[in-house]
C-alpha cells in the first residue's frame, strides 16, 4: 500500500530532529512520488533549486547523502536510496 507507506517514512522523518531541512524533503518528496523510477539529476536539481540552472553534481550528491543520513538515523531500514550512475537515483 503506497500511500500508507509514503506517509509512514514521512511521519518517521518529521520527528527526528534533522526534519526542518526543507531541502530534504523535497527531495523525498519527489523520490517517493516516483518511487520505483530513476529520477534523473536534472529532474532533481529542478526540484531541489528551482530558479537557476547553475547547480553541481556535488551539490546534489550531497543532498543525497544528507537525506540517506537522516533515514539512517531513523533506524528506516527502507526506503532505500539507490544511484543510478550518469542518469539518477530512485527509491525502492
Amino acid at each position: 500500500n503506497l500511500p500508507h507507506f509514503t506517509s509512514h517514512i514521512k511521519n518517521l522523518l518529521r520527528k527526528h530532529p534533522l526534519a526542518n531541512h526543507k531541502k530534504q524533503q523535497i527531495l523525498l518528496d519527489l523520490l517517493l512520488t516516483k518511487r520505483g523510477l530513476t529520477v534523473s539529476y536534472d529532474e532533481i536539481a529542478s526540484a531541489l533549486w528551482p530558479n537557476s540552472d547553475d547547480w553541481s553534481l556535488y551539490a546534489l550528491t550531497k543532498e543525497i547523502q544528507r537525506l540517506r543520513d537522516k533515514i539512517k538515523k531513523c533506524d528506516i531500514n527502507s526506503p532505500l536510496i539507490h544511484a543510478h550512475r550518469k542518469l539518477g537515483y530512485s527509491i525502492s
